[in-house]
């Protein structure tokens, strides 16, 4: 196991090395896998880039994420301007079925509700509207509605684990309950613990997916 030292110097030369994060002002600490990221991102998706960096790092088993987004002033939009941008991003998006999708912007934080038939679509949407300039934060209130049987669930998701890495799969224990899904069990890597967790919200009906799995690094 890496000391807390090799993985604090592992992720910020991981932040340091991808051309989409350029703040400078970013403090990383690390005890025992897990990550502390502080300071500040010029906007949402740099928010993101960074989460995403850090979850790459071989050792990384979680993230305390006391980030916060402060926008330069050239992209602050007053919020009427910001919910044309965000209905018009969800409009000529062909994932996204928008005219199930209510918009309510306040003070740069866009909230999203609605509902939709699967995860991907609510995932898209998210996607669409953190890529826009002036976007603070996002509230996701999107709900999935399509039904969901629990053993049908348990199934595909097991299938699903069985092609992304077979060696780990018997190391997961899924338990369906109605729209919601908890993961657990143990993985070698926080790759592995994503593909996991993809495979379950790719499962029709799932609204919620509890991501209890820990990362036991080689």
């Amino acid at each position: 196991m890496k000391t807390n030292e090799r993985l604090m110097r592992d992720v910020m030369e991981e932040l340091a090395w991808q051309p989409s994060i350029t703040s400078r002002d970013l403090a990383v600490d690390a005890e025992h896998g897990v990550v502390t990221l502080r300071g500040t991102v010029s906007s949402l998706r740099e928010h993101d880039d960074v989460l995403d960096a850090v979850n790459r790092v071989h050792g990384v088993t979680a993230v305390a994420d006391e980030l916060a987004v402060t926008l330069p002033a050239a992209n602050e939009h007053p919020d009427a301007e910001l919910a044309l941008a965000v209905v018009d991003a969800l409009r000529w998006n062909a994932a996204v079925p928008a005219d199930r999708i209510a918009v309510v912007v306040r003070d740069g934080t866009v909230t999203l509700s609605g509902d939709v038939d699967w995860h991907y679509q609510r995932e898209t949407a998210c996607r669409a509207v953190r890529q826009l300039v002036g976007v603070k934060r996002l509230v996701d209130a999107v709900t999935v509605t399509s039904p969901a049987r629990a053993a049908d669930v348990r199934a595909g998701i097991e299938a699903a684990l069985r092609r992304y890495a077979e060696e780990d799969a018997s190391h997961i224990r899924i338990d369906a309950h109605g729209r919601e899904v908890v993961l657990r069990g143990t993985v070698h890597a926080a790759a592995e613990r994503q593909q996991a967790e993809h495979a379950a919200w790719a499962a029709p009906g799932v609204d919620s997916v509890r991501n209890e799995i820990v990362i036991a690094p080689t």
